[in-house]
This record gives structure tokens, sequence and C-alpha cells, in this order.
């Protein structure tokens, strides 16, 4: 059975029944391709196992912080990977400019026993070429599926070309002034130009809600930011916002560790994970109780977490942690995966005879100071059990 059918008899906690006239193409355990109703549409659908979004109130601004970070990543991306004259390639990305973002709009919306996530946002905005996504995130118990669509024209700026010409008319050359993205994607300017791209891409996210039934069987989780239970690892805490229900598994130096994950833009692109280990005190720690030792030892299983993963260039710095009665330290580590740079912020605290160790991995779309405040928070709940 692939995924179409998986998704048609609601096998994975969620139902998506397409029309008869949807022809799945391309076809995976895990994903298939069909071609829509609108010419210029690409349509992918997927589903991502054990992959967390929470769509809580209590993790709201993470979501929307993380959805414009990983949007901007991956214009940046895109940037990088095009063909360009060095003129063009010297000027970067709009992205430069920290007032303008790729993502059009983002939404929670209600669904027939759930909630999803639309997001719209642009992958390309160049003279020829504009390129724009758009997703519907649908969690549930056992992980994220998502539909993803793709609108994409050759011929650009015409929106932007027509604001300007009215403006010039009205108001002359004197006054006028950028008035800002928003303008220019305004969607009542849609059914001024139907062929547009984001005219289009918005049209195809009406035709997923009226003709596609949609429904979630199982839900997912909500994020209640209570305390979770580690009994395995012998400790309790209050995970970072938006990170489902740990699984235990073995971890690094043959000792079990927890790990958890939250989704953002889509199942494929920017996942977190947080993980929490514990591991028996050094000697040299324990009796040292010195918190340069302590860094030595986290920033040497940091780093260890990292080799074991293929990561390259790894870098560290170990960094002072402020004081809450018990010896801690944090750890900023980067390095490059397979698909870009990473960045990982680490808490470690001796504790009842145990180095306690929460790692959380990203790309590194997110500041290095935001990560450490949310892992940081996270240490501050750390109890015994």
């Amino acid at each position: 059975m692939g995924l179409f059918e998986s998704l048609r008899d609601g096998v994975l906690g969620v139902e998506m029944v397409f029309p008869p006239t949807v022809e799945p193409s391309d076809w995976a355990d895990m994903s298939f391709q069909f071609a829509g109703p609108l010419t210029g549409v690409g349509w992918w659908v997927f589903f991502f196992p054990e992959i967390s979004l929470d769509l809580s109130d209590n993790g709201w601004p993470t979501l929307t912080r993380d959805v414009d970070r990983q949007a901007k990543a991956l214009f940046e991306q895109m940037f990088r990977g095009r063909d360009m004259t060095p003129e063009r390639r010297a000027q970067g990305p709009r992205t430069n400019d920290t007032t303008w973002s790729p993502l059009i709009e983002v939404e929670r919306v209600s669904l027939d026993g759930g909630a999803g996530l639309y997001v719209l946002h642009r992958m390309t905005y160049e003279p020829g070429s504009e390129i724009l996504m758009g997703h519907l995130l649908v969690p549930c118990a056992a992980g994220l599926a998502e539909a993803r669509w793709v609108a994409t024209a050759q011929v650009t700026g015409i929106r932007e070309a027509v604001w300007t010409d009215k403006a010039l008319r009205t108001s002359g050359v004197e006054a006028l002034k950028h008035p800002g993205q928003a303008v220019f994607d305004d969607p009542a300017l849609d059914r001024e130009f139907p062929k547009h791209p984001l005219s289009i891409a918005r049209e195809a996210r009406r035709w997923l809600a009226k003709d596609v039934r949609l429904r979630v069987l199982r839900p997912a989780s909500r994020d209640e930011r209570s305390t979770i239970q580690l009994p395995a690892l012998g400790y309790s805490l209050v995970p970072p916002p938006r990170f489902g229900p740990p699984v235990t598994g073995p971890g690094p130096r043959g000792r079990p560790w927890a790990s958890s994950n939250r989704a953002s833009i889509s199942g494929s692109d920017g996942i977190d994970w947080f993980y929490v280990h514990a591991f028996p005190t050094p000697l040299l720690v324990k009796w040292g109780s010195s918190g340069r030792r302590l860094g030595t030892e986290v920033e040497k299983l940091a780093r260890h977490v990292y080799t074991e993963a293929g990561v390259k260039r790894i870098r560290s710095e170990v960094l002072a942690a402020g004081g809450d009665g018990r010896t801690s330290v944090r750890v900023i580590v980067e390095g490059d995966g397979h698909l870009g740079p990473l960045r990982m912020a680490v808490h470690g605290t001796a504790s009842g005879g145990s180095i306690v160790t929460l790692f959380l991995m990203t790309t590194a779309t997110l500041p290095a100071a935001d990560m450490l405040a949310e892992v940081d928070a996270a240490a501050r709940t750390l109890q015994r059990i």
C-alpha cells in the first residue's frame, strides 16, 4: 500500500481523499506527486513518521519565528545555487535587507478533527524567476502529513510595475516611495493578475481546501508546558516549546538519551532536535567541582555527537552558565552538515552524581543566543526523580 491509499483510508491517522481526477505518479512509501487542475502548479504529498508539529497557543510565537527564519534560509539556499552574473551575486540575496522576508502568509487552520498549518513563501524573486511554494502541514499522533505545491513564472515584476505606474500617475515621482512587499502581495490584486504565480498559488490553496477531503483521525499531542518524566535517565524537566513526546533510545557513552523534535515550515526542512543525556560524573569533575572541568567534559561529549553524525569542520566554544545553585556550563557547537551549516546549543549540569546534558540541535538559522535561552530555560526545570 502506497501513501496515496494510506491517506485515503486514514491508516496513518490522517484522512486525505483526492477527487477521482487526481492520478498520483512517482509513488513511494511516504510520498507521491500529482498534476492538479491548475496549469503551472506542481504538487507533492508526503508523510513524515514521528515528526512533530505543535500548533498550540503556547508554541505559536516560536513557531512563527521559526517559519520566517526557515523561509529565509531556503530563499538564500536557492540564491546560492542559481546561475547569475558575478555582479548580481556580489549584491547578495534580497534577505540582506532585514526588513524584507520571503514569507508571504502563515496561518493556523481548523480541520475536521484537528488543525493544520498553511504557509506560503517565495523560493526565488529575481528578474526572470519567481518561484512560490505553499504547504499545508497536518500533524497527527503518528507524524506529519504535508501537501506541498509550487507555482513558477519566468515573466516577473508585473504586479510591481502596474502598482508603480499607477502611483506615478497619481502622486508623481517625487512622492514615490517603496510601499513594502505586502502591498504588491495584497490578495485584492489577485483578480487583476490571475496568471501571476502568487495568484495561482493562492488558488491552489483554495482548490485543496474545497476539493480534497481532509480529516484528522488521531490528533497530535499539544505543548501544555508540563513536566516530562524521563525514568530511564532518572530526571524530569519541561522541554523547550513545541517539542513532542520524547523517545528514549541508545545514546553516547553507552548511556540512554531521550530525543524529541519539532517541525516548522515543512516536514523535510528545518527540523529541530532536543536530547537529554545523563552519565555518571567522572571523578575529575565530582572531586574537583570545577566549572572548567565540567565544560571540558560537556564540550567533548557535544563534539563527539557531531563527529558520529558525520558533521565536518566542527567548531565549539564553552560559555559560562547562569547561576541556579548548580555547577553548570553552556557550549555552542557549529559545523557543516551535508545540507548546510548546523548549530547546537548545549547545557551541562553536575547533578546528583551525574552530568546531565541538554542538546538543542538545528540548522544555523536560529541564532545561538535564542537557542541558549531555550535550553537554559529547560535546564532550570531539571529535577531528579
